[in-house]
């Protein structure tokens, strides 16, 4: 591509700011595929020539060949237009939200819900305060979250319609043969359908689409109507809608067969380069499926599932290397929200939970909302079972949703352990704000031979975004780690985490760490450290994502799983400020 240049290796974009390349190189240009390069006649792999900057243009100029090949790469044109060829009145309309006060904007972006406004690859992040431990894996700490690039000034917002946007903490060896760490950060959207065709129009196209004023939401689906129609000719005729993957990829993030992927519910997934976090597009033979497959650390399988399908839940298995092995559906007789499954050693968990997806008019409900007269039940399947094994236990009491799932498994007993956070209230328009000091983590034991399903809570933290050792999912395990909520947060704009827990599910103890006042946190994840015993449980160290609100900066924090509680054990200030995200993942660096 003419626009792109490698400089050490790294591919530098127009517009986006890269880490200063330590030693000067000859500049190499990506060509379209098939073009080669001039002198030698040989073909590049992946269609880069290694070429001057001045030769490239004369091969591209002189071949006919290379002008029709070159119109069919208009995706990795378009993923440039925005640096190459903004408009002002464009650029005003992507960059307001910078520019007003927090008072101005929708409530769902203030602060540090705020978008950042530019893209960066490998910036020097610096330690303020520790070391990184010598025992610290290679690998990259990956947030995934809304990152809207147009919002129009009338519209609404919610969390959920704002676009995919990965940060990266690469932590590396700060040489070849040192024994200190060194840490680079990265950015960058996923690019969806969505983001090529705004691209290409430079205007919000689908702003405003999840708001509870219903006459204000009402007047924004008719001017993105409006603004679809104008740009139809110009997105269609540049393709990246075509290129582009579904949704807006900006709920989670997962490693699996050697591929990074983001995902959102019902989207297929966005396949991400590391480590500059280059979209490369949606996974080849992919379905849809929700932001929580599970992965088995014994088998390396991927499960999947998907509620979108009319005929009930689909549900998949996928081998080690991400070839699919096994699909079925599970009938359900209505429609319902599942955010979340769990897996044990032989069998998946199914959760229907009575989200309905449909309007209840009569209780003057909305499209979603909680049934709490229709108890949560789990379905239990071989893990390569079909629709009709299923076997479903009810909840007793009344009905209550569980997004996130921490673990499951089978108990020596027979009976099936699941541990998740249960919400007995949700208002999905505020990301359940006004309920989450009643969320709890809690335990069900599911009785296969009595039929019958025993309730437990294990802490009255207020808490979500469970996660455990990865080692241990789907096996008895005793450990798990959450983020808390500010319990003061049911007066605020948007959803914040005061700090993070531990949680020990055999003595129903919790133990919770916080940064300090005005800081606030995200999801946090296990790292099991180098040489780690794969059956200690505890022996590695927590990464999490924080945000000083006084100071507005942004650092990632590393806290040693086995004296938790202490202060970190080291203190990464990043470059860029780093909004407020959804779900994190550990990509080792075997990648």
């Amino acid at each position: 591509m003419l626009g792109s240049a490698l400089v050490n290796g790294a591919l530098l974009r127009p517009g986006v700011e890269h880490a200063q390349a330590q030693h000067a190189v000859p500049a190499t240009i990506r060509l379209p595929q098939g073009i080669s390069q001039h002198h030698t006649g040989q073909r590049s792999p992946g269609g880069l020539a290694t070429t001057s900057l001045a030769s490239g243009l004369v091969v591209a100029l002189a071949s006919r060949s290379a002008v029709r090949k070159q119109q069919q790469h208009r995706r990795e044109k378009s993923v440039e237009r925005s640096a190459l060829t903004r408009s002002i009145p464009g650029y005003l309309r992507s960059s307001w939200l910078g520019s007003v006060k927090d008072s101005w904007k929708p409530e769902a972006l203030r602060g540090n819900w705020s978008p950042v406004h530019t893209e960066c690859a490998g910036l020097r992040a610096e330690v303020v305060a520790g070391a990184i431990p010598v025992d610290f894996p290679d690998g990259h700490f990956v947030q995934n979250g809304p990152n809207p690039r147009w919002v129009r000034p009338n519209a609404g917002y919610h969390p959920f319609e704002g676009d995919g946007m990965l940060h990266s903490v690469e932590i590396a060896s700060a040489g070849k043969g040192s024994q200190s760490r060194c840490a680079r950060y990265s950015n960058s959207w996923v690019r969806t359908a969505k983001w090529f065709a705004e691209d290409v129009a430079q205007r919000p196209l689908a702003s405003g689409f999840i708001d509870d004023d219903m006459l204000r939401m009402g007047l924004n689906a008719a001017l993105n109507v409006a603004s679809v129609a104008r740009a139809v000719p110009n997105i269609m005729w540049d393709g990246g809608l075509v290129a582009g993957g579904s949704g807006t990829a900006n709920t989670s993030v997962i490693y699996h067969a050697g591929k990074v992927l983001a995902l959102q519910e019902g989207s297929k997934p966005i396949v991400v380069s590391m480590p500059h976090l280059a979209t490369e597009g949606p996974l080849a033979g992919s379905r849809g499926f929700t932001a929580h497959p599970k992965i088995c650390p014994k088998t390396g399988e991927l499960i999947w599932f998907n509620y979108g399908s009319p005929a009930g839940m689909s549900y998949g298995v996928w081998d080690r290397h991400g070839h699919p092995i096994h699909e079925t559906v599970i009938p359900l007789p209505h429609s319902v929200m599942v955010h979340d499954i769990a897996i044990t050693s032989r069998h998946t968990v199914v959760l229907d939970c009575p989200l309905r997806l449909a309007p209840d008019f009569t209780r003057g409900q909305g499209p979603v909302h909680l049934n709490k007269d229709i108890p949560m039940r789990f379905g239990i399947l071989p893990r390569r079972g079909h629709g009709e094994d299923v076997t479903w236990y009810e909840v007793p009491g009344p009905g209550k949703m569980c997004f996130h799932v921490m673990n499951a498994y089978e108990h020596p007993s027979g009976d099936i352990v699941v541990v998740g956070c249960a919400q007995p209230e949700v208002s999905i328009w505020d990301m359940n704000l006004q309920h989450a000091h009643l969320e709890r983590l809690t335990e069900w034991r599911i009785s296969p031979r009595t039929k019958r399903v025993q309730e437990r809570v294990l802490s009255e933290v207020p808490c979500d975004f469970p996660r455990i050792n990865e080692r241990f999912v789907g096996r008895p395990f005793r450990f798990g780690y959450a983020a808390a909520f500010d319990p003061g947060m049911c007066d605020a704009n948007a959803l914040k985490f005061r700090g993070v827990t531990k949680h020990d599910v055999h003595s129903a103890e919790t133990a919770t760490w916080e940064p300090g006042s005005g800081v606030y946190v995200g999801e946090p994840v296990f790292v099991p450290r180098v040489g780690a015993d794969p059956d200690a449980e505890e022996d590695g160290y927590i990464l999490v994502y924080s945000h000083n609100e006084s100071t507005r900066t942004s650092e990632v924090l590393v806290l040693d799983a086995r004296d938790f509680g202490q202060p970190p054990v080291c203190r990464i200030q990043l470059p860029r400020r780093v909004p407020y995200g959804f779900h994190v993942a550990w990509v080792p660096a075997e990648h």
